[in-house]
């Protein structure tokens, strides 16, 4: 198959232990009908993005994002990562460290309207629902079943025998059908790092298509027990019995634990941490990137709010947020980027500090990991306060970092990571406003006592649970097992 991606040939390679890629003719070395030899592929990813991206002037590098951070520290045991890139970027490199690259070739006008339209505008808001920003076009709908069956051939073509495809979130729900068509020796196996809404996904025009093709993965982990709770649901209205039901499983996504730990003693960590502790004021730090579900006009309004009231004055408290923009070709995305400038320009305005800092600063570009590292370790609060979450890995890597000394989580209940360590934190929810300003007050008012360095090392500890290890052992263990627990649960039904 000749793949186009924004009108060149497409150049899908496959970096393995041995392999070259595609021969002349366009066969694989792990053509579908050939064994692997014992150090052959045996594990691969699918995910809408492939791990690096590009930048004009560093070129190619590891690319941002929770998916991205959460699968690096296994990417050496991954066998081959198979993702799109950007219209108008040149082809990726063959692999990161030994992970083979295997680009999804998708045409411009059909990333638009699949990725942009039908995934961020469609699936994105109804999976967290906002059913108020659900947009849906036939177009887009169409798009997305061309590029799902498009990738289904790339896959097929370059995984070997019996092999697991481990698949990514909502932008290929679709994938196991066709897949399975072409290729019924894999097992394949979805992990959805959004939270499940069933409510508003199952008013969407095409909801029981979904449901028909997501049943067709012999293994679904999702976030946590409530989301769980909603796949099934949506599930069971949209399916006929006849389609079936895979195994469904909470597996919460993990995190680096061991690296964040050793970032509390990193000499460039504490000295950025010192340099940003230097104004006078209690520290509060969010760190996201901008998008509708993260709460973030509700932070700075909640901001506005404290200070407003008098409860605290503008020399005593500072807020950086860093907020790099995502999904800038989606009108909302924009207008909601602009209004997190007005908002904050308007608080400095209003509230300046007797020093020239302003109260409110605003960070839109994306960090190292060991900036972010060096922020997170100087803040006294951390404001996480999604409307609603799969997980956020911030909140866990905020924990770790600072789980020897006492500072304040705000964490919303609307994020996967308040099942897991809410119960030590300050809990709200990311949409009040003056829930949100109290929970700020009440931090400050109480300081760093001893409860709070209590809560702060109880945090740490639940979260340390969440290895990257423990989930992606989780998943393969049970994707092993798949099989017998889906056929299982459908000749009990």
């Amino acid at each position: 198959m000749v793949g186009v991606h924004d009108g060149r040939r497409s150049r899908s390679r496959f970096i393995g232990d041995g392999s070259d890629g595609p021969d002349a003719d366009g066969s694989s070395h792990d053509a579908p009908g050939e064994q692997p030899t014992a150090a052959g592929p045996r594990l691969y990813v699918v995910a809408a993005r492939l791990p690096v991206d590009f930048h004009p002037v560093e070129g190619w590098r590891r690319a941002p994002g929770g998916l991205v951070s959460a699968l690096e520290p296994t990417l050496n045991e991954t066998t081959a990562w198979f993702g799109e890139t950007r219209p108008g970027q040149p082809c990726p490199p063959v692999r990161i460290g030994r992970c083979g690259l295997i680009e999804l070739p998708v045409t411009a006008n059909d990333h638009e309207l699949a990725h942009d339209g039908f995934c961020n505008r469609t699936l994105w808001p109804a999976l967290h629902g906002i059913g108020g920003n659900v947009e849906e076009q036939g177009a887009w709908w169409d798009a997305w079943r061309r590029r799902t069956a498009v990738a289904a051939e790339v896959v097929a073509r370059h995984t070997a025998r019996d092999a697991v495809v481990w698949v990514h979130d909502y932008h290929y729900f679709g994938l196991a059908t066709p897949l399975r068509r072409l290729r019924p020796d894999l097992r394949i196996g979805l992990s959805c790092h959004t939270p499940i809404v069933d409510e508003v996904l199952a008013e969407l025009t095409n909801s029981r298509e979904l449901a028909r093709g997501i049943v067709d993965f012999e293994l679904i982990t999702v976030q946590t027990e409530r989301d769980r709770d909603g796949l099934l649901r949506w599930l069971d209205r949209r399916r006929s019995p006849a389609d079936g039901r895979p195994a469904v499983i909470a597996n919460p996504v993990g995190f680096d634990v061991e690296r964040w730990i050793r970032r509390r003693t990193d000499d460039v960590v504490l000295s950025l941490a010192e340099r940003h502790r230097a104004p006078a004021g209690v520290l509060i730090v969010g760190v996201d990137r901008i998008d509708y579900t993260k709460g973030l006009l509700h932070k700075l309004h909640a901001i506005e709010v404290l200070l407003a009231s008098g409860r605290v004055a503008p020399d005593d408290v500072r807020f950086v947020q860093i907020a790099v923009p995502s999904r800038t070709s989606i009108p909302l995305y924009a207008y909601l980027g602009r209004q997190m400038k007005e908002t904050a320009e308007r608080i400095n305005a209003d509230f300046p500090r007797s020093d020239g800092r302003p109260v409110v600063t605003m960070v839109d570009e994306q960090l190292a990991p060991r900036q972010v590292a060096g922020l997170m370790r100087a803040a006294d609060i951390a404001l996480v306060t999604p409307a609603r979450d799969g997980m956020n890995l911030v909140a866990l890597e905020f924990a770790v970092l600072n789980g020897d000394r006492p500072c304040e989580l705000i964490l919303g209940h609307g994020a996967g990571a308040a099942e897991y360590i809410g119960r030590w934190c300050r809990l709200v929810d990311g949409t009040d406003v003056n829930g949100i300003a109290d929970a700020i007050g009440d931090s400050i008012d109480t300081g760093r006592d001893e409860a709070t360095a209590d809560r702060a090392r109880q945090r740490a500890d639940a979260a340390s649970v969440l290895t990257v290890e423990r989930w992606s052992r989780t998943f393969l263990d049970t994707v092993s097992r798949s099989r017998d627990v889906v056929s299982g649960v459908r000749a009990g039904m």
